[in-house]
């Protein structure tokens, strides 16, 4: 009877990380941009970290990660904020960011 309940318990736990494996996936998918905006990276010139700071939440965007080692932030912001952004003097380069996932 016992061994019966341990099976059950490992069928449990086997169920649970399949379904957290799922949701996790499901996370992935939520994180892409929504239709009207897009996810770049915008590599900046030196000391200007804050200024392109300040332009990506002026254009109603959201820093979504800084690389480090890079003067760079990979960002989210809409459609419409691009050509500002291209235009800002603190800007070197303005890239779009790939969805990547591990193989």
């Amino acid at each position: 009877m016992r061994l019966t309940k341990k099976v059950v318990s490992v069928r449990s736990i086997i169920a649970g990380l399949s379904a957290g494996i799922v949701a996790c996936g499901a996370i992935g998918i939520a994180s892409a941009a929504p239709p009207d905006s897009t996810r770049v990276i915008v590599v900046f010139k030196p000391g200007s970290a804050s200024s392109v700071r300040n332009a990506v939440a002026n254009a109603r965007g959201e820093v979504k990660h800084e690389i480090f080692g890079e003067n760079a932030f990979s960002v989210e912001v809409p459609l419409n904020a691009l050509n500002g952004l291209e235009r800002n003097p603190n800007v070197s380069s303005v890239e779009p960011d790939e969805l990547r996932f591990p193989f």
